[in-house]
Parts: C-alpha cells; sequence; structure tokens
C-alpha cells in the first residue's frame, strides 16, 4: 500500500467517530461504531495506527458508559421512591420512547431525546401503578425520577462519546 494510507485510514476512523457521535446523540450505539472502525483499521489496514492499549481502555470506557446509561433511568426511578418494577418500567419505556419519539417529532435529535426521557417517565409510571398500585404521588415522584435519569443517562452517552472520539482521533495522531 502506498504513502496515502495512514491518512485514508485516518480519514475512515475520523469520519466514524463524527457519524458515532451523531449517533450517539440519537441515543444510539455510536460508540461500538468507533471501536469497530478503529480496530478494523488496526487490524486489517494499517497495522500498528493505534495502540492495542487505547482500543481496550476505549472498550471498556464504552462499556462502562452502556452500563450507566442502562441503569441510569431505573436508578433514577428507585433514587425519587420507585419500586424495581418502576426502574424496570422506566429502561423498557426510554428505549420504546427514543424509538417512538425519532419518528413523532421529527426534529432531528429532539424528538429521540424527548421520546427517551418522557417513555422513561410513562414507563415508571405505568409499572407503578398498573403493577404495584401504588397511588399517583408515589407513581408520578417514580416516573420523575427516571425521566431525570433517563436524561442524565443522554447526558453519560453524549460524553463517552466525546471521550472515546478524542481519544481515538488523538491515537491516530500520536499512535498511541
Amino acid at each position: 500500500m502506498g504513502a496515502w494510507t495512514p491518512w485514508a485510514a485516518g480519514g475512515v476512523v475520523a469520519a466514524c467517530v463524527v457519524m458515532g457521535w451523531v449517533l450517539a446523540l440519537l441515543t444510539l450505539p455510536g460508540v461500538w461504531l468507533m471501536l469497530l472502525a478503529a480496530t478494523l483499521v488496526n487490524w486489517l489496514w494499517t497495522p500498528g495506527v493505534f495502540s492495542w492499549w487505547t482500543i481496550g481502555v476505549c472498550a471498556a470506557v464504552a462499556l462502562a458508559g452502556e452500563l450507566l446509561e442502562v441503569v441510569a433511568s431505573g436508578f433514577g426511578s428507585r433514587r425519587f421512591g420507585g419500586s424495581g418494577w418502576g426502574a424496570a418500567g422506566s429502561v423498557v419505556g426510554g428505549l420504546l420512547g427514543a424509538v417512538v419519539g425519532t419518528f413523532m417529532i421529527l426534529i432531528p435529535l429532539v424528538g429521540t431525546i424527548v421520546g427517551s426521557v418522557v417513555g422513561a417517565a410513562l414507563g415508571a409510571l405505568v409499572a407503578e401503578r398498573g403493577v404495584k398500585k401504588r397511588p399517583w404521588g408515589e407513581s408520578h415522584k417514580s416516573a420523575a425520577g427516571a425521566a431525570v435519569g433517563r436524561l442524565g443517562a443522554t447526558v453519560i452517552k453524549i460524553g463517552v462519546a466525546g471521550a472515546v472520539g478524542v481519544a481515538l482521533l488523538a491515537g491516530l495522531v500520536t499512535g498511541l
């Protein structure tokens, strides 16, 4: 391969970092797209452009971010007095809400984020009222906590995507 290979490899990774960050804004797994691109470039196209330590640390950060994202709305529900059912409802509602919001509110990014937050709240509310038969006041608190937690989860996901993207782009420049 010619002298253009490291530059082309960098361009592919940089493009995937940008696409990955946009996907993360949509609450989709954009960090994993970034890591897949970096891994494939490092393994198949330009071996040694990244340190495997860089890819490994980025993968660990991505996994931690995913775990935090999954538990954040459930934690918010629980923190505001919700039950385990409310926490589970908030996780399911947040995922369904993100999908519905993306297609119902056709403003890019806003629909997905609003949908996931509202979905988490509704999921917690339905679980608390419908399954646990809790009073409206307690159910409402659980739903509010789920919404706050889901919004926090979105911020975490965007932050992790930014950190991984910066680390990968820095790895391209430094060879680390």
